[in-house]
């Protein structure tokens, strides 16, 4: 058994256990999230400083492109929690929600939450002028999660949700939404909801 095989039947297991502890880890696990987040920020702001790589000119410019992103990650951010609220559910993996989220920004994008982090990390990185954050930390943050969506959480959705979540995949993208009829498909699946 892999490594994968092993880390998707753990998150199984806590998925489908009790309430009270599904809840316990995943305030524990959103905490954790969320000081990796920090922490990530923080470090790449030192690391501009100790090697020279902080942006200071073009600060106008910075932050007519920062904000707009930064607005727009939160916003896609909380745009999901609403949904994940509505299930009685997180998104920590071990704490999901008990049915398959497929309307909303769900309908557009498999994963309009990480989606909305990466636009908020781009938009911090150029409002704070980090060159780290903007070009090093935020890329390969993108290659990591979609390392474990792929290869730890999608398998986990298939053997939650079965054929129900086979589906949805074929339906909606990964990460980018698809065409104009795959998005009007997706917001007419989130209006009947």
């Amino acid at each position: 058994m892999s490594l994968s095989d092993r880390i998707i039947g753990i998150i199984h297991r806590w998925a489908m256990g009790p309430a009270t502890r599904r809840w316990a880890v995943s305030v524990v696990g959103m905490l954790t999230f969320l000081a990796m987040c920090v922490v990530v920020i923080w470090s790449s702001t030192r690391v501009d400083v100790l090697i020279g790589l902080r942006v200071t000119g073009f600060s106008t410019l910075r932050q007519i492109l920062g904000w707009p992103l930064l607005a727009f990650g939160f916003i896609l951010i909380h745009w999901t929690l609403i949904f994940f609220i509505r299930e009685r559910g997180t998104p920590f993996p071990m704490n999901p929600p008990r049915n398959l989220i497929t309307s909303g920004p769900y309908g557009i994008t498999r994963n309009p939450m990480l989606g909305g982090g990466f636009i908020s990390f781009f938009g911090i990185g150029l409002l704070l002028g980090s060159t780290t954050l903007f070009l090093i930390a935020t890329p390969l943050l993108t290659v990591c999660f979609t390392a474990f969506v792929t290869r730890i959480e999608e398998p986990e959705l298939r053997m939650r949700f079965g054929d129900e979540y086979i589906e949805y995949t074929k339906q909606v993208p990964r990460f980018f939404p698809g065409t104009w009829r795959q998005r009007r498909e997706g917001y007419k699946t989130w209006r009947k909801r």
